[in-house]
């Protein structure tokens, strides 16, 4: 490798850490904000126990805040990710336990997702009980297949991993 090819990898990598941060930064306000929210609601559902207010703090819980924790757990192992690539290691025996962590996140944000469609599609008035299923059933489809690309790829890096080791050990 060149010092140019070197330093272009850092300049791609240092954006890519400006980016996640302030996405991060963002989508700490918002997941704050709402559990601020929350601990305003809670108080006032210990008094009045109402089922649909109920349903509808779960659903700002797994819409808003839930998914805060699981973002920056995400972002810990992308941060963790972009340190391996930056030292020039990135077929290391670490990375695809990180990337495996990023695909069981986006499980975790399929089944938040999941939660608050059945709620919103079971609270009354429920149009077609069908209708509301396949509505759900779909929905979260995508996030899963996301999170299985990010377990497929954790495994194709690791295979990679056992192959650069043996080629080391015989060369």
């Amino acid at each position: 490798m060149t010092g140019k090819t070197i330093s272009r990898v850092g300049t791609e990598v240092k954006a890519l850490r400006i980016v996640l941060i302030t996405l991060l930064i963002l989508y700490g306000v918002v997941s704050v904000s709402s559990a601020f929210i929350m601990a305003k609601v809670v108080p006032s559902l210990v008094n009045r126990p109402s089922g649909r207010l109920f349903l509808g703090s779960i659903s700002v819980f797994c819409d808003r805040v839930l998914p805060g924790v699981v973002f920056f757990f995400m972002a810990y192992s992308i941060f963790k990710l972009i340190s391996l690539i930056s030292r020039g290691e990135p077929f290391s025996p670490a990375s695809p336990r990180y990337i495996r962590r990023v695909g069981y996140a986006v499980f975790g944000l399929a089944a938040a997702n999941t939660v608050v469609d059945a709620i919103s599609a079971f609270t009354p008035p429920v149009d077609f009980l069908s209708k509301a299923v396949i509505w759900i059933l779909f929905s979260g489809l995508n996030t899963l297949l996301m999170g299985f690309g990010f377990l497929v790829i954790a495994k194709v890096i690791e295979i990679g991993v056992r192959l650069q080791q043996d080629q080391n050990l015989t060369v």
